[in-house]
């Protein structure tokens, strides 16, 4: 059976004066988390005016092509000064274990004069798709095998009782090029 792709368009962007401060711009990393039906909550990173990445959310009917609800505030903000995910939230996929629905996000840092870096966090997706910060030490975060920053996670079953994950390992921001 051949599957064939066909392009529809864009279904929902950021527009409008009135957005919530830590949404500004950006609808980045989208996520479909299905509700009922042919709704799904689509989960996506957001920018504020500083440029930091924050959760927000639209409803849409897959089938009808259809937003149902633009949720106007974040689901999760970036973190505090300091914290792994001060300067954003990159969503990456969602995967459950035992039960519990987990949704994997790069947060990143933006030190003053140096180079941005970033760790892996987790969310916990409440039953009501309510996202919950799993823990406020990263995930996953740069060791000897990953030294310089990780980004853009992603895990799915691997179908003998484990779990594969990939994602981006930075090296050294040197591209060779200066």
């Amino acid at each position: 059976m051949k599957s064939t792709w066909k392009k529809l368009g864009q279904l929902f962007f950021v527009e409008g004066d009135a957005r919530h401060p830590k949404l500004l711009s950006h609808a980045a990393n989208p996520l479909p988390v299905h509700l009922h039906d042919d709704v799904f909550r689509i989960f996506f990173s957001g920018r504020d005016s500083d440029n930091r990445s924050s959760v927000g959310a639209v409803d849409i009917d897959i089938e009808k092509r259809k937003v149902i609800k633009e949720h106007p505030s974040p689901f999760m903000e970036h973190g505090p000064k300091g914290s792994f995910y001060a300067d954003g939230i990159s969503i990456g996929n969602c995967y459950t274990v035992g039960g519990v629905q987990y949704m994997l996000f790069m947060g990143w840092q933006a030190p003053i004069d140096q180079h941005w870096r970033g760790d892996v966090g987790r969310l916990v997706v409440n039953a009501d798709t309510m996202l919950t910060l799993d823990s406020k030490n990263p995930f996953m975060s740069a060791d000897k095998d990953d030294p310089v920053s990780l980004s853009y996670p992603w895990v799915r079953e691997d179908g003998n009782g484990g779990y594969d994950m990939w994602y981006g390992s930075t090296r050294t921001w040197d591209s060779g090029n200066g």
